[in-house]
């Protein structure tokens, strides 16, 4: 509480947006830790819009939105943060996390994959597509996430960041 009282009469005496932004971010995350997601979403995306190079506010809004279900919102931050110099494992995490609640909202349950028409749908159109010589979809990538396909279903998922 002391935090919150000294970083708001700082943020309120120097208008600092950094500061601001610190700010959103600590009452997002507490509000994620305390299971109040929308309000967590509100402070997180205050704070992305005080600094939108804040790679750390987008991979708290994807682990949010992940955690309400809304996965292509949660894929979204998570890519915002990876492009925004996020290459770590808690990066990767945030994108396996997601990809497993992918699975999990379409029962993809044994040896039943997602089909590339259910990843789009869900995920939205992918950022690049790659085709073999017969012109039969291959792969899909998500920011830096690679998923293999064959025969329109998923084979396997790829980390194309060597960083990792």
């Amino acid at each position: 509480m002391k935090t919150y009282i000294f970083l708001a009469i700082t943020a309120l005496s120097f208008g600092c947006s950094s500061v601001k932004s610190d700010f959103s971010y600590q009452k997002g995350k507490d509000s994620f830790w305390n299971g109040h997601y929308d309000e967590a979403i509100t402070h997180l995306k205050k704070a992305a819009e005080l600094d939108p190079t804040s790679a750390r506010t987008h991979q708290q809004l994807a682990l949010t939105y992940e955690r309400m279900g809304k996965l292509p919102e949660a894929w979204e931050h998570a890519r915002i943060a990876y492009s925004l110099g996020a290459h770590s494992q808690s990066s990767f995490d945030i994108f396996t996390r997601i990809f497993r609640s992918l699975s999990a909202q379409h029962k993809f349950e044994g040896v039943r994959k997602p089909t590339a028409i259910d990843i789009v749908k869900t995920l939205g159109v992918a950022d690049k597509y790659l085709h073999n010589d017969h012109g039969d979809l291959k792969a899909l990538y998500y920011g830096p996430v690679c998923l293999h396909i064959d025969q329109g279903t998923l084979t396997s998922t790829e980390w194309v960041n060597a960083a990792r």
